[in-house]
């Protein structure tokens, strides 16, 4: 190689000499002016061939460092291009072309795979971000809706998402139920009970309750998986331009919590479904924590056999209501009821049956009462109802049709007896608020003695109703 350059350089110097040499003789000299042209020219072209060879492996030498030499891409490019439009194009200037494109190319994909790679990054440190924000909320307030936040910023999270629904699971019932929508009207769906086989996951995934899915047609969907009601209230209340819902499952500690479901007017891209992905794993520790706390609050406030308020937190209600009364002219009935015959229920049946007595009563009382009225279990075999805005003869009204609604719906116990069905039976006491009192003790007192003077008239006019009495 060497020896090969140093021959080529003598070679250029001596043509560039034989050329000089033979125009001044054609000067001092002239001949045949066709001849001379000719041999001109013919030098003119082996020149310039032999000083564009040497140039074109100097650029092709060079470019071959190129990718450790990224600050000269443009000098070199410019310099190709000059050359290209000065000789005429050959194989070694192709090589340099396609080499130059490769590289830019391979430069261009690096960069958007940067700029894909710090989108990720971004967005993960956002979930984090919320994911702490909704574990601090959740501890400075118990009563905050973790399940509407959690949903709200999962469709914040893109803005091609719209809509939405969070549901969770029950194991008893097999049955998912609606904690929250987005762009809904939730009052639709509070009622509505999911069967898992009527899910989106069930119905599309190929890996059991494991995969999030894409639906492209959720109205086909409900009309062919849900009941005529259940697809008619679904359809009803939803928008009719969702083109996709994505459906994520959420599991907390391999089993199954809830639902994620996002919905979309236009399409979810594979970047969009990674990142919900990610969004419903992170949060499962949020919402493990609001299931620990549901479960602590549920124990707190409600009675563990009947599932209606208990005393301690019925009284920290009647504390409330008693402060509307006096600020708002606020007024009330107090009910004071207790069941009949308890005792002899559980001797003669067994404390089974007289607990599912206690359910029935409670079961019945709670369907007969509007949102606004309290029912709580005090204790043992007593109950107590609030009657919103309500005075005493209305309230004594409402309590009778009641108990006669109880009469006439007994519980069946199914044991080998000669009684298949059990009455079950209360008796009541009413006071009113502020008209006789504010004070609980004083309203306990009143209903107390009234319930009473009830049940002893009662028990005397319907012996039959005595269990074992037939």
């Amino acid at each position: 190689m060497r020896y090969r350059k140093k021959i080529i350089m003598c070679l250029k110097i001596f043509i560039e000499i034989f050329i000089i040499l033979y125009l001044v003789n054609q000067i001092i000299k002239p001949s045949n002016t066709i001849i001379h042209v000719l041999g001109i020219t013919t030098l003119i072209v082996v020149y310039i061939s032999t000083r564009r060879r040497f140039i074109s492996k100097k650029i092709i030498a060079s470019i071959e460092n190129f990718k450790t030499k990224d600050d000269h891409t443009k000098e070199l490019y410019d310099q190709y291009i000059s050359l290209v439009n000065f000789y005429p194009l050959e194989k070694s200037l192709v090589k340099v072309s396609k080499l130059i494109d490769d590289t830019i190319n391979e430069k261009n994909r690096l960069i958007n795979k940067n700029d894909i790679l710090f989108n990720k990054v971004q967005h993960k440190n956002r979930i984090l971000k919320i994911t702490h924000e909704i574990n601090n909320a959740f501890i400075e307030n118990d009563s905050f809706d973790i399940y509407q936040l959690i949903l709200d910023e999962a469709i914040n999270l893109l803005p091609t998402c719209d809509y939405g629904s969070l549901l969770t699971y029950d194991e008893d019932s097999h049955y998912f139920t609606f904690k929250s929508v987005n762009g809904y009207d939730y009052e639709q769906f509070r009622d509505l009970k999911i069967d898992i086989k009527q899910t989106f996951i069930y119905q599309k995934s190929d890996n059991g309750f494991n995969d999030s899915v894409i639906v492209k047609d959720i109205y086909d969907h409900n009309k062919k998986f849900m009941t005529e009601a259940e697809a008619k209230a679904l359809n009803t209340s939803m928008t009719t331009d969702i083109k996709q819902t994505l459906s994520i499952p959420i599991k907390v500690k391999e089993k199954i919590f809830g639902i994620l479901n996002i919905d979309t007017r236009k399409t979810f891209s594979s970047e969009d479904i990674e990142l919900l992905n990610y969004y419903a794993d992170s949060i499962v520790s949020n919402i493990y924590n609001s299931q620990l706390l549901e479960k602590t609050i549920y124990l707190s406030r409600y009675d563990k056999l009947t599932n209606i308020y208990n005393r301690n937190f019925f009284e920290d209600i009647l504390d409330n209501i008693i402060e509307k009364s006096i600020n708002e002219n606020y007024y009330f009935a107090f009910v004071l009821l207790d069941m009949n015959y308890l005792k002899e229920i559980n001797d003669n049946y067994g404390h089974k049956i007289g607990d599912d007595a206690l359910i029935h009563l409670a079961d019945t009382v709670k369907k007969s009462l509007t949102k606004e009225d309290i029912f709580a279990r005090l204790g043992g075999d007593e109950f107590v109802i609030i009657f919103d805005k309500t005075d005493f003869n209305t309230a004594e009204q409402k309590i009778k049709h009641i108990l006669k609604k109880l009469i006439a719906n007994p519980l069946n116990i199914n044991i080998k007896s000669d009684l298949d069905d059990l009455s079950v039976t209360f008796s009541y006491g009413i006071s009113t608020a502020p008209y006789e009192s504010l004070v609980l003790d004083i309203l306990l007192k009143l209903s107390d003695h009234r319930m009473y003077e009830f049940k002893t008239k009662f028990k005397e006019e319907h012996p039959e109703l005595k269990p074992g009495s037939n």
